[in-house]
Parts: C-alpha cells; sequence; structure tokens
C-alpha cells in the first residue's frame, strides 16, 4: 500500500511536471456548457504566455474571455455539439489576449470522463499559428496581385479607347488585390484641374455607391498633393491624416489607406493613379506591385500616345519632316553652342584653377624654415588670397552639381531678410569704400522682413548678387537696394549702375557656364557658374527671381521670397555672433579636443590661445569647478575617457554628412571645414547656458 502511494505521488508530481514545461498552452475547464460557456478550472505556463493572464485572473473565469468579435461563432457551436455528445474536437480560429491582441489559435478540446463515463471537465490543447496563417495570407495576397499584374498587362496589350481599356485593367486588378477602389484621373488644359478619367470600385463594400469626385483641383483643397506629384513621388496616407479641406474627397467612403501614383507621359506629369484599401495589409511587397500596376498605366498610355503621334505623323508626313528638320537644325545650333561653351569653361577653369594653384606651390617653396625675412608674410598673403580663389571656385562647382543632382540639403529656420543682406554688405564694405561706391538702402515701411530660409544658403544668394553689383560698378558708381511686399512675397530689389547686360544675353544669364560677352567684363571673369547657382537657391526657397538690364547703364534683380507664414513653428532668430570672446567660457569652463582630424585640431587650438581659454585638464586648484567642453570629431572613436563627464559635446561634422550624425549624442553641431563665424556663434550659445 505504501509503495503504490508513493508511486501514484511520484506519477502525480510527473505530470505535473511535464504539464508546467510543454510549450502546448493547455486549459482545463469544467463541463458547464451553458450561456456563460465552461469555467476555467486549470492553465498552464504556456498558456499564460501566450494570452498574458496569471493564472489567478483565469480560475473560475469563463473561457469565452479568449473570443471576440472575430471569433467565428459557427466552429463554437460545432465544438459544443461534438462536446456533449464526448467527442473530440479540433479547428483553428482567432482568439483574443489580455491586452486585446489577437492570434490565430490551433486548438484541439476533449472531453474528461470519470469512470463511470460522465463528463467531468473539458481538456483544450492550443498552438498559437499566427506566423503560419500570416505567411499564408502573405502568399495568397502575393499570388492575387500577381495574377492581377498578369490580367491587367494583357488588357493594356490593347489598342483600344483608351479609358475603356485603364477601366477594365483596373477592374480586374482592384478584385485580385482587395482594393475598395481604384481610379485615374487625368490632367486637363488647365494643369491644375484633373479630371476623372477611369475608375473602379469594390462591388462587396458597403461604400460603393459613395462619390468619387468627377473633378478635382490641386491650385485649392489639394495643393499639398501638387508638390509630391509633380516630384514624381508616391503619396501614402492614412485618412485620419487628411487636412480638414482634404477630408470631402473621401467622405462617406470605407477607407483607411490611400496611395497615389503620379503617371508620366515622356517626363511630363499627366495624372494620377489613386488606390483606397481598408484593413488590407500595405507592406513593402505590396506597395511594390501597386508601383508596378501604376507603371503599366504610364506606359500604356506613354505607348498609346507614341502610337497617335505616329498617326500623326504618317497623315501629315512632309510637314513634320520639315518642321523636324528645322528643330534639328535649331538643336545642332545649340548643342554647338554648349559644346563651345563647354570647351570655353574647361579652358577658362584650366587657368583659374591652376593660376592660384601655381601661386601656392611656387610661394610655399620660397618660405624657407627661417622666418626672419619680412617678405615671408606677404607670400603667406598671397597664399590665403590665391586658396580662398581656389576654394570659391571649387565650391561653385560642387555647388551646382550637387543642386543639379538634387543633393544638395538645406536647413530652414526663421530669418529676417534685412538682417541676413545686411551681414553680406558688411563682408563687402572694404571693397565698396574702396571704389568709393555709393551704396543706398532705399527705406521702406516693411519692419522686420521674416523667412523661413536657410541662413547659409540665402547669405550665399546675395553675396552673389550684391557681389557682382560691386564688381561690375566703376568707381564712383552706385548700387541700391530695397525690400518691399509683393502680395505674398517679399520684393528685394538690387540696382547698380555697373555695365549693364546686352539685351540678347538676358535670356541666358541664368545659364551654367555662360558669361556674358562684353569687352567691359574682361577684367571681372569668373567661372559663368554663380547666378545659375542663384537662381536654383533661390526656387528652393519657393521664390522666384529675374532681371531688367540696359547696357552702358545698369542692371535691376528682383527676388521674391514667400513671407513667413505665422501659422508655422518657428525656429528662433539667427542672430548675429559678437566680435568679443563670451568671458563666462573662459571663467567657467576649459577646452578640450578628441579630434582625428589635424586641421580641424590646429584650428581650435590656435582659436582657443588667442583667446586665452584654458585647454585640455588645466592645473589650477578649481577644476572640479569648471565645466568641460569636448569638441569631436567624426572621426574620433566612442568611449574616449572624458565622454561621460563632459558638460556639452560638440560633434564636428562636414555637412553633407550631418544627417548620419543624428544618431549621435552630443548637444551642438559645428560644421566641416569650420568657419570661425559659425564658432564664435557657438560659443555665445554655449555661454547663454552657464548659469553662475
Amino acid at each position: 500500500m505504501v509503495k503504490e502511494d508513493l508511486r501514484f505521488g511520484t506519477e502525480t508530481e510527473l505530470f505535473q511536471l511535464i504539464i508546467s514545461q510543454t510549450s502546448d498552452a493547455i486549459l482545463v475547464t469544467d463541463s458547464n456548457l451553458n450561456e456563460n460557456g465552461p469555467s476555467i478550472v486549470f492553465a498552464n505556463p504556456a498558456f499564460c504566455d501566450l494570452t498574458g493572464y496569471q493564472i489567478e485572473e483565469l480560475i473560475g473565469k469563463s473561457a469565452k474571455i479568449m473570443f471576440g468579435r472575430d471569433t467565428d461563432r459557427k466552429t463554437l457551436q460545432n465544438l459544443k455539439n461534438c462536446v456533449q455528445r464526448g467527442i473530440p474536437y479540433s479547428s483553428s480560429t482567432i482568439h483574443y489576449r489580455k491586452d486585446g491582441s489577437k492570434y490565430h489559435a490551433e486548438w484541439t478540446v476533449s472531453p474528461v470522463k470519470d469512470p463511470a463515463g460522465n463528463i467531468t471537465n473539458l481538456l483544450s490543447i492550443q498552438r498559437d499559428i499566427t506566423d503560419k496563417i500570416q505567411r499564408e495570407e502573405f502568399a495568397a495576397r502575393r499570388l492575387r496581385s500577381e495574377m492581377g499584374l498578369t490580367a491587367a498587362s494583357q488588357i493594356l496589350m490593347s489598342t483600344r479607347h483608351e479609358s475603356f481599356t485603364i477601366e477594365r485593367a483596373i477592374e480586374h486588378f482592384l478584385v485580385l488585390t482587395g482594393a475598395e477602389r481604384i481610379y485615374y484621373y487625368k490632367r486637363t488644359s488647365n494643369p491644375d484641374v484633373l479630371f476623372l478619367e477611369a475608375e473602379s470600385k469594390n462591388p462587396f463594400s458597403s461604400s460603393t455607391l459613395a462619390e468619387t469626385y468627377p473633378e478635382i483641383s490641386l491650385a485649392s483643397r489639394f495643393s499639398r498633393w501638387k508638390g509630391f506629384l509633380y516630384k514624381n513621388e508616391i503619396i501614402e496616407f492614412k485618412t485620419e491624416q487628411l487636412s480638414e479641406s482634404e477630408r470631402y474627397f473621401c467622405q462617406g467612403r470605407r477607407s483607411d489607406t490611400i496611395f497615389l501614383f503620379p503617371l508620366k507621359i515622356s517626363g511630363e506629369w499627366i495624372g494620377f493613379l489613386g488606390m483606397e484599401f481598408f484593413e488590407n495589409p500595405t507592406g513593402p511587397e505590396e506597395q511594390f506591385t501597386f508601383r508596378t500596376f501604376a507603371d503599366l498605366i504610364g506606359f500604356y498610355l506613354e505607348r498609346k500616345s507614341i502610337l497617335e503621334e505616329l498617326k500623326t505623323h504618317k497623315e501629315t508626313l512632309e510637314e513634320t519632316v520639315d518642321k523636324r528638320t528645322k528643330e534639328l537644325s535649331v538643336q545642332k545650333e545649340k548643342a554647338e553652342a554648349a559644346s563651345t561653351a563647354k570647351s570655353e569653361f574647361l579652358a577658362n577653369m584650366s587657368h583659374e584653377l591652376r593660376t592660384p594653384l601655381n601661386a601656392i606651390i611656387g610661394l610655399s617653396k620660397l618660405i624657407q624654415p627661417s622666418m626672419e625675412d619680412p617678405s615671408n608674410q606677404r607670400y603667406l598673403d598671397v597664399i590665403h588670397t590665391s586658396g580662398l580663389h581656389l576654394l570659391g571656385l571649387i565650391n561653385d562647382i560642387l555647388d551646382l552639381s550637387k543642386l543639379n543632382a538634387g543633393k544638395s540639403t538645406f536647413y530652414f529656420s526663421e530669418l529676417d531678410l534685412r538682417k541676413e543682406i545686411e551681414q553680406v554688405v558688411s563682408v563687402l564694405e572694404a571693397e565698396i569704400l574702396r571704389k568709393h561706391i555709393h551704396f543706398v538702402w532705399q527705406e521702406t515701411n516693411v519692419r522686420n522682413p521674416l523667412i523661413s530660409g536657410d541662413p547659409k544658403r540665402i547669405r550665399q544668394i546675395f553675396l552673389n548678387l550684391v557681389g557682382n553689383a560691386v564688381k561690375f560698378t566703376a568707381e564712383q558708381g552706385s548700387i541700391y537696394l530695397s525690400i518691399t511686399q509683393e502680395r505674398g512675397d517679399w520684393l528685394v530689389e538690387l540696382t547698380d549702375t555697373g555695365i549693364g547686360i546686352p539685351e540678347k544675353e538676358q535670356s541666358k544669364v541664368f545659364d551654367a557656364f555662360y558669361q556674358v560677352e562684353n569687352s567691359r567684363s574682361k577684367d571681372t571673369e569668373g567661372t559663368g557658374l554663380g547666378l545659375s547657382i542663384v537662381k536654383k537657391l533661390v526656387e528652393a526657397h519657393n521664390g522666384s527671381i529675374r532681371l531688367k538690364s540696359r547696357e552702358g547703364i545698369g542692371t535691376s534683380f528682383y527676388i521674391n521670397l514667400p513671407i513667413l507664414d505665422k501659422g508655422e513653428k518657428k525656429i528662433q532668430v539667427r542672430r548675429t555672433y559678437s566680435t568679443s570672446y563670451p568671458e563666462k567660457l573662459r571663467t567657467h569652463s576649459y577646452i578640450r579636443f578628441e579630434c582625428a582630424d589635424r586641421k580641424n585640431e590646429d584650428l581650435l587650438t590656435s582659436f582657443f590661445k588667442k583667446q586665452e581659454q584654458d585647454l585640455h585638464f588645466p592645473k589650477n586648484s578649481g577644476i572640479h569647478k569648471k565645466k568641460m567642453i569636448l569638441f569631436r570629431d567624426n572621426l574620433s572613436t566612442t568611449g574616449l575617457p572624458g565622454l561621460s563627464t563632459a558638460w556639452k559635446t560638440v560633434y564636428i561634422l562636414p555637412e553633407e554628412n550631418r544627417m548620419e550624425g543624428l544618431g549621435e549624442d552630443f548637444d551642438f553641431y559645428l560644421s566641416s571645414p569650420i568657419s570661425i563665424d559659425e564658432l564664435k556663434l557657438l560659443l555665445e550659445k554655449l555661454a547663454e547656458e552657464i548659469h553662475d
């Protein structure tokens, strides 16, 4: 008897151990199958892990806590019928966790009977098959999408009427992808007005009768879309993200995600294809399929356009040949002119780049180890000037290359336009005084002309324009500058009494590498890139630039820049730097460098020594009272001593790599190569954060 009791106890412990360690979720309930459902009497740890409940939260509760809106009621009824007859039942349904999240469960429920054959409990063993279901659904969606693309491509091979063919294609694609509706809006003669050309709706959707607007305007309610579509960028948004003016577009529809795909023919934007979905996964794979379908529509439209054009050419062959011959002649002349301009530019650049380089190399060789000769300082000045000239040429080339490639980075903030221009004028003041130029700020009623702009780029614009005005204005000439309001823009007018631009040359001055042919400009040659860069920078600020000029009289430039929208989130207005070194930094902090770039370290060392600022670890006894400011560059290794104790960390990084440094742990950013002006401005910000 004792042995049997021991064996029973051992088997019970073994059973409990197996149940507690099995990976399957096990649930035991009583056999009550009334309306409230059976009550839970046991759940193993795997079941608790799967559902998020604690065991004490489950005991005594109805098994219905696992069920929700998407649980199949028919399956539950079949389960009830089987267990009432004492038969096990297996199936899969959607269950719900404690936090309300859904999962797919594959389960078997078996009746537990006593020796007399009466059902005393129900044993449920279940597994989470969510990943399996999702993989199957993904494969099914992908198959349907590929079938939709195949069907659509076969239809689009037709050369029938445009709207009928597209409507059939989007109808097949809609059915196979489960979209709520797909539509094609075509641009009219007014580029801002689009007309609904073709559409297909899900026939099983409750919102099928909701209207799709026959015409929309990108100049009013949907102006936000215009910039994306014109740039050939896909628009994706949730319906709750729509602005108030856009909500009427999908009013009454059952949609939660909307895609708009721009359509182009020969590079020209001609409309967009829209797709709407409801509770339908739209991951990268699906979006790639949607983009492919939109491309098929675009290819069809382009092919049809080409066929129509060929038909027109066939009917008017002689006229077309003559017209094309003339156009080819014009293009040939333009190509020859461009080739000539390119050759002249390369020849000019060869000279412009080689001259300062020769000066730098030659004068560097003249400077011997002994620095006692006073002429060495003059040589150094020439080297510095030549280096700046060379740097300016290279910067122009790089700027134009980046702007043309769309890779320029802009950092917008709230700016006072007049203050920015005044800084530019102060830089050129010495040359203005040297040439005895009469410089006049024409007073207007404009106060604080605020814009949203990149301060560096705004200064670059006006440094180029005002610099040209000074360069091309003879001694004792005049320059006039004013800022007025013109509708929603600030209008900057810059007028000089310089050499002027011939009328036939004025349409070309903003072309890259182009230089005005004027005998009086021989002494002011440059690269021909400045005004081209200016125009692109102005347009990047949503502005415009134009000119008026008379040869021998002078030139006026008119620059329009949008007035700052008061509703925009404002960034603190950028200030100019002080000429004096902040005293708080000298008395309350010391500087430390961790620079892998020797040039950065040499420049910082030279600058701070001139300011008599403590560098590295000072020897005085008050070190514990001073704050360490750490300068690091992008080549420094992380985790160096002192990083964790730094009061402020300044990260030095080339501007084109600035976005890469966002993940770094730093307080301020300084562009490389370091500008002394930017460094001074940064130091003022640091000083403001030191509290006595």
